[in-house]
């Protein structure tokens, strides 16, 4: 006579405890994934800080702006490895795979920036440049909200996803706007 309460009562006890596991499993995945936009998003604001003082001095022919960009430019390096590092150490996989593309273009900034120093690149191609490594990490933003299943959440998400594109699209036409 027991024993049928007490069946119920151990499935109910297990599948609370299997819902709470997933709640906490979800938010384990959230906390890496909003560290992954954060570091994504800082190195985006470096990257279009650099491409605007880059524009700036490619247009300008001005060496007053080479100290800010070189500046600039380490501020740039260390977003860049802050975000290397978090994801070489991350347990999320599908995400820090999808980051491949973006670290193998970023290898090629070093000849990027000796090309705008000895002013050896057009206005147009370091544009296109810079704004091609963006829209890849912007991209990547953009999977992250697919990967979260509360709803609540996935909204708030992608309407951040949405600010930071929005904020690209102005940092394009400030940098084109610069001379």
């Amino acid at each position: 006579m027991l024993a049928i309460p007490m069946l119920g009562l151990a499935y109910l006890t297990a599948n609370i405890t299997l819902e709470k596991l997933n709640i906490v499993r979800q938010m384990n995945i959230l906390q890496e994934f909003s560290e992954i936009t954060i570091k994504s998003s800082l190195l985006i604001h470096e990257l279009q800080k650099e491409r605007g003082l880059s524009a700036g001095l490619i247009s300008s022919n001005r060496d007053k702006l080479y100290p800010i960009l070189q500046q600039q430019r380490i501020k740039t390096d260390i977003a860049r490895q802050e975000l290397s590092k978090f994801l070489t150490n991350s347990t999320t996989t599908n995400i820090s795979s999808k980051f491949q593309t973006i670290f193998k273009l970023l290898k090629t900034i070093e000849t990027n920036r000796h090309l705008i120093d000895k002013f050896e690149i057009s206005l147009k191609q370091q544009l296109h440049y810079y704004s091609g490594m963006i829209a890849i990490l912007l991209n990547n933003i953009n999977h992250i909200p697919q990967s979260i299943d509360i709803n609540k959440l996935n909204n708030k998400m992608e309407a951040y996803s949405y600010l930071l594109q929005a904020k690209e699209m102005a940092g394009i036409e400030r940098a084109t706007l610069y001379p």
